[in-house]
């Protein structure tokens, strides 16, 4: 993914959404049932391919960060967790080309082992998905408690907010039908 050439768009969305993920089991068995999305457009004006805000990503980690000793973790083709502290995480994403660059599929802050805080990457941009993420890189943030105003007050003061289109945090509308139930119900 390339660098944003234009101002991105960043929407949220608080609560549970049926038409989204569900929480990892880690996450529910950690008790974190607050969920707040924070929805980056990829498709930007003046980029022809989707873009990853690394700057954005970036102010989700120092936010996660806030809660505990942060690590980060990817699945690997087995299935198998990978878990590693955020310098070592970033040393080898050093070795990778800017456009090449992705987000690892979690963020966890611990405080004496305990899960405090976890950021969720969905890849919605390499599959489509359902309306609210389609084509976009969610960072979804489960946690003990309401994060939704605490974050984006966060953002706001982040130095390169004005390469941002910050947008009003919505209410998730869980009265929908499931997207793979709308898919095979018919129009």
């Amino acid at each position: 993914m390339q660098k944003p050439p234009g101002p991105v768009e960043i929407r949220f969305i608080s609560g549970y959404d049926l038409n989204a993920e569900p929480a990892p089991r880690f996450v529910r068995d950690a008790g974190l049932m607050q969920r707040f999305a924070v929805i980056q457009e990829t498709y930007t004006e003046g980029a022809i391919d989707p873009v990853f805000d690394e700057a954005l990503w970036r102010a989700l980690a120092d936010y996660v960060a806030r809660y505990g000793a942060l690590t980060t973790m990817t699945r690997g083709r087995d299935l198998d967790h990978c878990e590693r502290t955020l310098p070592q995480y970033l040393a080898e994403w050093a070795n990778i080309a800017p456009d090449d660059r992705d987000p690892p599929e979690f963020l966890l802050a611990r405080t004496d082992g305990a899960l405090e805080l976890c950021a969720v990457t969905e890849f919605w941009v390499h599959v489509g998905g359902p309306k609210a993420y389609h084509d976009t890189l969610t960072y979804v943030l489960y946690s003990k408690h309401d994060v939704s105003s605490d974050l984006v007050a966060f953002l706001r003061a982040q130095p390169g907010v004005e390469g941002w289109v910050l947008t009003p945090i919505q209410q998730a509308s869980p009265t929908r039908p499931p997207f793979w139930r709308r898919l095979f119900s018919g129009p």
